[in-house]
């Protein structure tokens, strides 16, 4: 498996550009044209798919970096990991393009290992396991894998960071699959993993990374020398924590 130095590769010193799955980044859908000609580092997370083929298509781009390490109920795992997870990342990882994987030694252990096997000695030299990015295994206690997702931007010299639809959620659980971007299908990658429809982790999620996230990014920032502004492109987010700004924002953003 690859290390930092191909992550510090595949960025190349750009701006990484982190797409989750918030309902606000149906802007970014609707005005990505004019991000065509930008030499953008393009990450996003879990159900890649949805991002690719409703944005990203719109200017012939798919991700560079794909994030996926959540754990799902062990009943959930022989439906979820053998027919829609594993063979996901595993056209993903069957393209031609310099892209990368990164999961955790967990995810690998419990799903891979037991699930598909043949991914490992397959892509092995595209699949970068995020723990080994940290001197102790304390680096990993984070609120979400977003917190993850910038660490390791910061790692691979990121020259700046800027999210979308990164919006977080403060209401009723019941409700959290309402603030998806694609809900419909949000809806059913959850029934699929987890059995219910209800998320009882967004709320919670937003709540501590909101509370965790500044002493934990400092951390990283001194751990790899990396003091790249991080921006949240989610001008009605929940999160206060990361500087907001709006899409009439994003063209000067993007000239630093």
């Amino acid at each position: 498996m690859v290390g930092a130095e191909k992550l510090k590769s595949l960025i190349n010193n750009r701006i990484v550009c982190i797409l989750s799955h918030g309902g606000s980044i149906q802007r970014l859908e609707e005005t990505i044209e004019y991000l065509k000609n930008f030499d953008i580092c393009w990450m996003s997370l879990g159900l890649y798919t949805v991002i690719e083929d409703f944005i990203l298509s719109k200017i012939n781009k798919r991700l560079d970096i794909l994030f996926d390490c959540a754990t799902v109920p062990q009943p959930q795992m022989d439906i979820y990991e053998k027919q829609i997870r594993l063979p996901r990342i595993e056209q993903f990882l069957a393209r031609p393009d310099d892209n990368i994987w990164i999961t955790t030694h967990g995810l690998i252990r419990d799903s891979i290992i037991p699930y598909k096997p043949n991914i490992l000695h397959n892509f092995h030299h595209k699949i970068l396991q995020v723990d080994q990015l940290f001197p102790t295994h304390a680096y990993m206690d984070v609120p979400n894998s977003i917190t993850l997702m910038i660490a390791s931007a910061l790692c691979g010299r990121a020259k700046k960071i800027i999210l979308f639809g990164y919006d977080g959620f403060k209401g009723d659980d019941s409700k959290s699959h309402g603030t998806y971007y694609k809900a419909e299908l949000a809806h059913n990658e959850w029934v699929y993993a987890y059995g219910n429809t209800i998320n009882m982790g967004l709320r919670r999620d937003t709540i501590d990374f909101e509370n965790r996230f500044n002493p934990i990014v400092l951390l990283y920032r001194t751990l790899f020398n990396n003091k790249a502004d991080i921006v949240n492109c989610s001008p009605n987010s929940s999160f206060s924590v990361i500087r907001k700004i709006n899409y009439d924002d994003l063209k000067e953003e993007l000239k630093c």
